[in-house]
């Protein structure tokens, strides 16, 4: 769940101003984008989203907070070796090690624009000046800049637990029968209406598992039991095709009998399926009609396969494309864009003057 709310502080929390940026850390010139070595060179977490114990990346610490509970989930060896080395870790000393933790914070600020980090900085600067003048902050200037808040709710075992980046502990909302989603809805539903309306925006965003990890498989098994019953009806009676039976209801544009990369189908992935009990057995019979009836329900399955995958892809496609908007430096390049119409501008006065 997200919902905007107001901050109470911002940037990275410091008793100095070590580490902030400078020429060394953006040598080029002022209005170029911030590149991928800028990124990993920076300390800093880009204000994405809002705070939780590391400031500005309480979405990430989120999607950690979901990931890291879910039993016997493949979450790759940086993922993994982190979640065993802060297994025994509080709360708020997993907090800072997710600060310290190299591959989250370059992942986490790949999607930084150049502004999102001279803005972090200012603010540590501001901060830090403050603190050393031994100023407070006003109250204004702590609740002035909304922020979006993440908080994560997912089942466990047989509890319902609220994962909240502001709280010291994990929270159990009790146990759950059957569907912990309305449990977690009357939870959200409750927290929305502390609010008035209008005041705050809420969006409820779900963690799920990619469908091609199932489809891609699914699709790959019902290619080879098409090949195998192909082969028997083939070995049953040669003229099998032109018996009234294979009529097949739909559009049926092509069928699938060999590896297709586009649907991610490989020759290995093909060969390495094994035949469903039900397919084999099928295939032993002697029957042309029960073969060919088999085969014209798997062909009709195909199709709504193949549908479902590039429809995945397409999802997937469009998710790449709004991430590279999110990565791409508008503001840098309409500094420059800005610079060149000036400079034309004066060089046409100066023109006109000249002509004058």
């Amino acid at each position: 769940m997200v919902g905007r709310r107001t901050r109470r502080s911002n940037g990275r929390e410091s008793d100095g101003v070590e580490g902030l940026s400078d020429t060394k850390i953006f040598p080029q010139f002022a209005s170029a984008p911030a590149t991928e070595d800028d990124k990993a060179r920076w300390r800093g977490f880009c204000e994405i989203e809002s705070e939780p114990t590391i400031k500005n990346a309480c979405a990430t610490v989120a999607l950690l907070n979901i990931i890291n509970n879910i039993p016997n989930l493949e979450i790759g060896d940086n993922l993994q070796a982190f979640k065993d080395f802060s297994a025994t870790f509080s709360p708020a000393l997993k907090g800072d090690a997710i600060g310290n933790f190299e591959f989250v914070r370059l992942i986490h600020n790949s999607f930084a624009r150049k502004m999102d980090m001279l803005n972090a900085d200012l603010i540590l600067k501001n901060e830090a000046t403050s603190k050393a003048k031994g100023k407070k902050r006003k109250a204004d200037e702590d609740e002035s800049e909304p922020g979006f808040h993440f908080i994560a709710f997912m089942p466990v075992e047989d509890q319902l637990w609220k994962l909240d980046g502001l709280e010291r502990q994990p929270m159990s909302l009790g146990a759950f029968e059957d569907d912990w989603l309305r449990q977690a809805g009357n939870d959200i539903e409750a927290r929305m209406a502390q609010h008035e309306e209008g005041h705050l925006e809420f969006s409820i965003l779900g963690l799920v598992r990619d469908p091609l990890l199932s489809l891609v498989p699914r699709l790959a098994s019902n290619i080879q039991c098409i090949i195998q019953l192909t082969a028997r009806l083939n070995a049953l009676k040669s003229d099998w095709q032109e018996l009234d039976i294979n009529a097949i209801d739909g559009d049926v544009s092509y069928v699938l009998t060999e590896p297709d990369i586009s649907y991610g189908v490989t020759p290995a992935i093909l060969n390495n399926t094994t035949l469903p009990e039900e397919i084999a057995s099928i295939c032993q019979s002697r029957s042309v009609e029960e073969v060919t009836l088999q085969r014209q329900q798997l062909i009709t399955a195909q199709t709504e396969l193949r549908y479902s995958i590039k429809e995945a892809q397409q999802s997937d496609q469009s998710d790449e494309a709004r991430a590279a908007a999110r990565r791409c430096d508008y503001g840098a390049r309409m500094q420059e864009f800005v610079r060149r119409v000036k400079s034309k501008r004066l060089a046409m006065g100066e023109a006109e003057i000249n002509l004058e």
